[in-house]
């Protein structure tokens, strides 16, 4: 449920606002401002969380004048991401924006006709298979980076962080 709900935002552009309306939303807020100043407190993960329990795995909350809506059903994203994609827009005003450094403009944060060009292009290039090797490739890059970290603490010396992400996101 936590890998899924990393996946969580998704900024949406509804064309019929009465599909919305059935999604529970978090009480209080304020207006435009929307529940900003809640997530703003601590953890936004927590908080959200706090929020799964209380209106389900499917809610929306307000940002800013615009809607946001938090998945954390896996069953449901994978009906999305699959199916539902093209009435979902990403979200790289919110979500996205503070990794755009690191992703670019890529296949994960395109949207639309970029998407489907960039994946159309991409597709015959990834396997399956390939998914097996990920977790032991992931930890083993992730534990070099944690070597990085400890000596550079041990050392006093400062590592460039957006370098070393995109490092390990390679």
């Amino acid at each position: 449920v936590l890998v899924t709900f990393a996946v969580i935002f998704i900024y949406f552009v509804f064309q019929k606002r009465k599909s919305v309306d059935t999604i529970p939303r978090v009480k209080g807020g304020m207006p435009f401002f929307g529940q900003v100043f809640d997530l703003m407190r601590g953890s936004a993960w927590d908080l959200m969380t706090e929020w799964m329990l209380v209106y389900g795995t499917v809610f929306k909350f307000h940002l800013f004048g615009s809607d946001m809506i938090c998945i954390s059903d896996p069953e449901c994203l994978k009906v999305i991401l699959s199916t539902k994609l093209s009435i979902f827009k990403k979200d790289t005003r919110w979500t996205y924006k503070p990794f755009m450094v690191l992703l670019g403009n890529g296949l994960v944060t395109a949207d639309g006709q970029s998407w489907r060009k960039q994946r159309v292009l991409l597709s015959s290039h990834l396997r399956i298979d390939i998914l097996d090797d990920i977790p032991a490739m992931t930890l083993k890059a992730v534990k070099r980076l944690c070597q990085k970290l400890d000596a550079a603490k041990r050392d006093g010396t400062v590592l460039e962080m957006a370098e070393e992400f995109r490092h390990l996101t390679l």
